[in-house]
């Protein structure tokens, strides 16, 4: 059995900060992308860990085919649909905007 990799301290930390703000996050793979093969590793080690305790907070979705560089319109079409419609989704559930300077 390999073992799992740990998730670089700085990108653990980002994520923390930005979950500790309760801002959502989303992040899209491609079902061939070497990136979600390293994903789903680190999702096994503190990262997992991490997502599972703010789980309301972070969706992950995965598209069929390879998404790394968006190099085909298919693609791009489906990475925009896919924003647009979690935009839309956490702008209906009622938060308030943000501002820059909070």
């Amino acid at each position: 059995m390999a073992a799992t990799p740990r998730t670089r301290p700085d990108l653990l930390q980002l994520f923390e900060e930005v979950l500790d703000q309760e801002i959502p996050v989303l992040m899209i793979y491609g079902s061939s992308d070497g990136a979600y093969d390293d994903f789903l590793s680190a999702a096994e080690s503190e990262l997992g860990t991490l997502f599972k305790r703010n789980g309301r907070l972070v969706e992950v979705v995965v598209l069929e085919g390879d998404v790394h560089g968006l190099g085909r319109l298919p693609v791009q079409d489906a990475v925009i649909d896919t924003v647009t419609s979690w935009i839309l989704e956490h702008a209906r559930a009622g938060r308030p905007p943000r501002r820059m300077d909070d």
